[in-house]
């Protein structure tokens, strides 16, 4: 019998070693990719600067753009790294909004009303913490059900999504909350050299994204997995922990979207 299976367990090594090395060429050469993208903007803004010279070609466009960008960036940033491993996350807008609310109703309902300097930063930090705990739980949860139970992702993530868009709209009631720490808002719309914390923080992280997904032994088991998913298992790489780390940094950038 180890006979017959030697063969085939030499195949899919081999295999495996092949995808592999598919894999590796396919992220050494996607940094070209990133000139097609930087001259598709180039023309993008040269056509909406001949449409309309009077007010695209300013300063303000490209800041107001700059505060938009952050929210949908670090969402797609959150949903890219499950579509690289083969899966897909339903629940990263209702991951953020949950989070959000948490911190709101800390700030808001908790939180007493005089609170200044170090209070306030404290109060700040301790409802950063809440979010990112509640993140931290909804990824390890979602992870779990994918890579152990075995659960598709896209009955994992409807039904999270489900649950959390559920408590959201059972604390707000469809009200408005308001009566944030102006020190928040000021935070939250503060600029350096007229370019915003917020664009700021994005940049950082969607770098620290491409490094990990493209120079780390995490990112090329994550594209790996993607590619072949058995193969990958028995190759030796724990797929399981892998799939769960995933799913963890997914609602980690959802957390950082809701900032």
């Amino acid at each position: 019998m180890m006979h017959d299976l030697a063969p085939g367990v030499a195949a899919t090594g081999r295999s495996t070693t092949a995808q592999l090395d598919r894999l590796l060429s396919a992220l050494r050469g996607s940094v070209t990719n990133i000139g097609g993208l930087l001259l598709m903007l180039a023309a993008i803004a040269g056509l909406f600067t001949l449409l309309i010279p009077a007010s695209f070609p300013r300063m303000t466009t490209l800041q107001a753009m700059m505060f938009q960008l952050p929210e949908l960036g670090l969402l797609s940033l959150a949903m890219t790294i499950p579509l690289i491993s083969g899966g897909i996350n339903l629940a990263i807008v209702a991951t953020a909004n949950l989070a959000g609310l948490l911190m709101a109703w800390m700030l808001t309902a908790l939180m007493p009303q005089d609170a200044s300097g170090t209070t306030l930063a404290l109060w700040l930090l301790g409802a950063l913490a809440a979010g990112l705990l509640l993140c931290t739980i909804v990824g390890l949860v979602t992870g779990w059900l994918v890579a152990v139970v075995g659960v598709h992702p896209i009955l994992v993530t409807l039904g999270t999504m489900t649950l959390l868009h559920g408590l959201s709209i059972y604390y707000t009631r469809g009200r408005t909350l308001s009566g944030f720490p102006d020190a928040l808002l000021i935070v939250s719309n503060q600029t350096i050299s007229g370019i915003p914390i917020s664009f700021v923080l994005f940049v950082i992280v969607a770098i620290l994204a491409h490094v990990l997904l493209t120079r780390t032994p995490l990112g090329i088991r994550i594209h790996m997995i993607g590619s072949n998913l058995e193969a990958t298992r028995y190759s030796g790489v724990n797929t399981r922990r892998t799939l769960v780390l995933v799913y963890l940094i997914s609602s980690l950038l959802s957390w950082l979207e809701m900032r």
